[in-house]
């Protein structure tokens, strides 16, 4: 009765006001009133809090994305100023990192966060449609899950991927017979058998056996000698490629791209002294080695196509291992018939692609490579020798902390800068080295002479998140670049150089969702960025282990601005994960991508696979493993800004 009176003209001092005395005279007549007046005020509070959860804001935005602006902001800049010194700033006024905008589709269409988690709470495996505007292009499964095979390959992760000049693309990921992090993971590395991605052959494990789990690999190309065919001082092998390219009517770069040598860098981490004990409720899954390490790095040199050994690429549901040593001529010649073959499938199966576009992608590849094989002047490798690999930064350096790889490195305008991101990941396991008090940090790998020799730069640290898994890409003044972070705020974190890696401001919170999980950010030739991410923050149960929502976005503005513009992926079921994509930009034929011609597609690789904790969902399921995928840019691009 004191709260109702409160509500009344005059509050306490007029207590026998109307509203008194009709509350008053209804509590005397009627008591059971009391109850239907309680059981209305829950059903519209139990109304209200479904309406919070289920519908986005007025302006669009996801409503598990909405934070309070005031205490970010407040939290971000308290972070910048705690945390300058650690990050590397030279002391120059450089400012933190601009705030981004909310991520913003080029369509509208009803497939934010919480329309996903309705659906898979209505429906098991949820899927829904994507609109045709933002669809990707399927384009094959590099390494499909082989979980209902008995000693079949259950664990596939981390795939990056590269292209050679010859078109042909290159791929590695870390695998494992069951787990993450068990004795047996290794870094395995496949060549596809055509140059559209479609095809595999059967993947190698490096020959080189390492003292722990081998994490995380990084592909970066180096084209060698690929102008000069025509020059005095040539190769002559090089020359008579040319000239018999030139015969059958051979576009020039793609016949020097053909001959081309490429120099194949593999960089990845190893595990050293730091293993997990097993659960104590679960003792049968043994020891784990945790993610990181030394970073290390391998080479292989390549001279037109590769050609692995074993006969035709492998279907594109089966797959097996094998060495690559060196083949027959029976062997060689296999391959060039089934290349042609998979070639020849193409052209039914990019409808996008003109009929004469396809005619002259086969043409300019593998024709030519089968017709200058017949006259035994094919530049071609059988054998992939891959260097002892060589220490670039030791887990002992900075206080024992594992280092970690994960993103692609950015090699800048001046053609001698690398930029490799990296981050020490501190881990809590007792008893071993790997128990150390030093603060867990992100930086590059810095190279001022061309991928020759390394220095690690940058220590950028937050309070309330770690940073790991960092993406890097230059902007649009030369040696100005940009870095993304994965955290576990639910959002992005960002930082930036103007002094091409040398030098980085404090981290600060963009708006861009992240599960933390990890992204791709990839520089354009056109000078636009493209980001693959998971466009959701982490979920509650039961959708806590799910991440979904795999989207490519575009920047027209230096990162300042993000349109989506595809759906890789959508599919929402507890402990199904569609995540860690890598971007390639890949030109139209074999060269190349050109900053003059508008960039056409991209193609983007990721791992889809269930939660260890959701093993028995992956029974009967035909789409997990390692896809690939494309998306076309054409039309999709913004404006740049100038």
């Amino acid at each position: 009765m004191a709260v109702l009176r409160a509500f009344a003209p005059g509050g306490h001092s007029r207590s026998h006001t109307w509203l008194a005395h009709r509350v008053h005279g209804i509590g005397r007549a009627r008591p059971v009133v009391y109850l239907a007046l309680l059981l209305a005020a829950v059903t519209a509070l139990v109304a209200l809090v479904m309406l919070a959860i289920v519908a986005p804001d007025a302006s669009g935005a996801d409503a598990d994305l909405v934070r309070n602006e005031k205490e970010r902001r407040a939290r971000s800049g308290s972070d910048a100023r705690q945390n300058a010194d650690r990050a590397g700033d030279d002391g120059d006024g450089m400012p933190p990192a601009p705030r981004f905008a909310s991520l913003t589709d080029a369509a509208s269409y009803p497939l934010s966060v919480q329309a996903a988690v309705k659906c898979a709470m209505k429906q098991y495996g949820c899927k829904q449609k994507i609109p045709r505007n933002l669809r990707a292009h399927h384009v094959s499964f590099i390494l499909p899950s082989e979980h209902d095979t008995p000693g079949g390959v259950r664990y596939m992760h981390m795939i990056t991927i590269a292209r050679l000049p010859s078109g042909q693309f290159v791929s590695a990921w870390q695998q494992s017979s069951i787990y993450e992090g068990c004795h047996d993971q290794e870094v395995h590395i496949a060549f596809s058998s055509d140059t559209v991605g479609k095809r595999w052959y059967p993947s190698a494990p490096l020959p080189f056996r390492g003292r722990g789990a081998r994490w995380s690999p990084v592909l970066h190309v180096v084209t060698e000698n690929i102008d000069g065919l025509d020059d005095g001082d040539g190769d002559s092998t090089r020359r008579r490629t040319l000239t018999r390219a030139s015969r059958i009517g051979l576009e020039r770069e793609n016949a020097a791209a053909l001959a081309a040598t490429a120099t194949i860098h593999l960089f990845f981490s190893e595990s050293r002294e730091c293993l997990r004990p097993p659960p104590p409720d679960q003792p049968e899954k043994g020891e784990r080695w945790v993610p990181g390490g030394d970073i290390f790095r391998t080479t292989a040199t390549v001279r037109g196509f590769v050609y692995p050994p074993g006969g035709a690429p492998r279907p594109s549901k089966m797959t097996t291992t094998t060495t690559m040593t060196a083949a027959d001529e029976d062997g060689e010649q296999q391959n060039f018939a089934s290349h042609a073959e998979g070639m020849q499938d193409e052209s039914h199966w990019d409808q996008e692609r003109t009929p004469e576009q396809v005619e002259e992608d086969l043409r300019n590849s593998l024709e030519v490579r089968r017709r200058l094989a017949q006259d035994g002047e094919d530049e071609a490798t059988a054998t992939v020798s891959w260097a002892e690999p060589t220490m670039i930064l030791s887990q002992s350096s900075g206080g024992f902390v594992p280092k970690v790889i994960a993103n692609s490195a950015a090699v800048l305008r001046d053609g001698k800068t690398w930029l490799l991101p990296f981050w020490r990941e501190r881990h809590a396991v007792d008893n071993t080295p790997c128990a150390s008090t030093t603060t867990g940090s992100a930086g590059v790998l810095r190279s001022t002479d061309g991928g020759r020799t390394f220095r690690a730069r940058g220590h950028i640290a937050v309070n309330n998140t770690w940073l790991i898994e960092n993406s890097v890409a230059e902007l649009t003044t030369p040696g100005h670049v940009l870095m993304l972070f994965r955290s576990r705020t639910g959002f992005m974190f960002a930082s930036r150089s103007k002094d091409g890696g040398g030098t980085w401001s404090a981290a600060v919170e963009t708006e861009l969702p992240n599960p933390d999980s990890k992204a791709h950010m990839l520089r354009l030739s056109s000078g636009h960025l493209a980001l693959a991410l998971n466009s959701h923050a982490k979920l509650t149960r039961p959708f806590r282990r799910v991440r979904s929502l795999l989207d490519i976005a575009v920047s027209g503005d230096d990162g300042r601005t993000w349109t989506r513009i595809a759906r890789l992926d959508g599919e929402m079921e507890e402990g199904l994960r569609a995540h860690y994509p890598t971007l390639l930009q890949v030109a139209d034929g074999i060269s190349a991508p050109d900053p003059a011609i508008p960039p056409r597609h991209v193609y983007v690789a990721y791992s889809k696979f269930f939660h260890e904790s959701y093993m028995t969902r992956s029974t009967n399921r035909t789409d997990l493993g390692i896809l690939l995928k494309r998306v076309e840019l054409i039309g999709r691009l913004p404006t740049r800004a100038p």
